[in-house]
């Protein structure tokens, strides 16, 4: 079914409506770069120069013909170096909505926004990419939004089909009224520097296994602390006298119990070999909040600069498998920080052969 087919598709602007349809405020001073067109089985590009466009090539994706493709962009790619790299979606590719909310909304958006998709686009919330920003305010109080919303599924697909042509974009946005205008928006993260961003954030998974290693230390603390009673409770009862058959029924009893409690103190290592992994899967930058594991059932809550790659890099870890989103990236400024980051909630599970918590 095509977007056209989809209840509430006819609510998308009007050409004149998006034609001045301010910028998001990261592409405001936007100079030029190589705009790529990616639409069916073509990959148009050009070079965008303030509002002129210069067509650089139109190359077949037709079967047969990726390496020819790679090659070409490759050459394309070389001989432009300078400005950022934009890949275009066709048009319907995902909607541009207008709304009017209270100023005050604007602080509290990751609860508000769920809501208010779920009225103005015809998908799922959860399984959404939405960039908004404010382009003005009214006298009354209430302030104007633009939101930009495309499908998680298809702007992942966009993005594998690009990167496996040697393309990896700097912006992602989708065509609008003009296929050549300089992108308004960004549905992928803005670019982070580590430096800044090490010195403003600890280093999250180094802090998360000096915690697990304090919480597993004290837990492995009060496990020896009753393993040792233990012992000695049964070292005490073989000096009692006792019927032969007693005291070997309450010895043969507490060794079960010492032995329980053993094997409970070594299932505590699967937690800190979790930790570890997510460790080495999480990139510098990421800021967890919280953290739930039941059974093989993993949930992170937290924030990234770049949301939408954490799923890839769970899958590729080899620890872990079925990861997804459990509700959509929010564009958040967290307390403290100068640089606005997205809020994510993410589930995966940890594979069969991995070490259980």
């Amino acid at each position: 079914m095509s977007d056209r087919d989809v209840p509430g598709s006819a609510r998308l602007p009007s050409p004149v409506r998006t034609l001045a349809l301010r910028p998001h405020p990261a592409l405001a001073r936007w100079r030029g770069g190589l705009l790529c067109r990616l639409d069916g089985a073509e990959l148009g590009i050009w070079n965008l120069a303030g509002t002129r466009a210069e067509p650089l090539a139109r190359i077949s994706l037709g079967p047969g013909e990726e390496d020819r493709a790679r090659a070409a962009v490759a050459r394309i790619l070389a001989r432009h170096r300078r400005g950022p790299r934009v890949l275009r979606l066709p048009p319907r590719s995902g909607l541009v909505r207008f709304d009017l909310l209270p100023a005050a909304a604007l602080d509290r958006m990751e609860t508000v926004l769920p809501r208010r998709l779920a009225e103005l686009v015809p998908w799922p919330p959860e399984r959404l990419r939405v960039r908004w920003w404010p382009v003005r305010r009214l006298g009354d109080g209430r302030v104007e939004i633009a939101l930009a919303v495309v499908p998680e599924a298809r702007l992942e697909g966009a993005l594998a089909r690009a990167r496996a042509l040697g393309l990896e974009p700097d912006v992602v946005d989708f065509e609008l009224d003009d296929p050549l205008a300089p992108p308004r928006f960004d549905l992928r993260a803005p670019a982070v520097r580590p430096g800044r961003l090490r010195r403003l954030l600890p280093l999250v998974p180094a802090l998360l296994l000096l915690v697990a290693d304090a919480g597993l230390l004290l837990l492995l603390g009060e496990r020896q602390a009753a393993i040792r009673a233990l012992e000695a409770d049964i070292a005490a009862l073989r000096d009692r006298t006792a019927t032969l058959a007693d005291r070997r029924a309450r010895v043969r009893a507490l060794e079960e119990r010492l032995a329980r409690v053993e094997v409970a103190a070594t299932r505590s290592g699967g937690r800190l070999a979790l930790l570890d992994r997510l460790s080495r899967t999480l990139p510098d930058g990421v800021w967890l909040e919280r953290l739930v594991v039941e059974g093989r059932v993993v949930r992170l809550h937290g924030y990234a600069p770049d949301s939408a790659a954490l799923v890839h890099l769970f899958e590729r870890s080899g620890a872990f498998s079925d990861t997804r989103f459990l509700a959509p990236a929010l564009r958040v400024r967290p307390a403290g920080r100068p640089a606005p980051l997205e809020r994510f909630v993410l589930e995966t599970r940890l594979r069969e052969g991995e070490e259980r918590p």
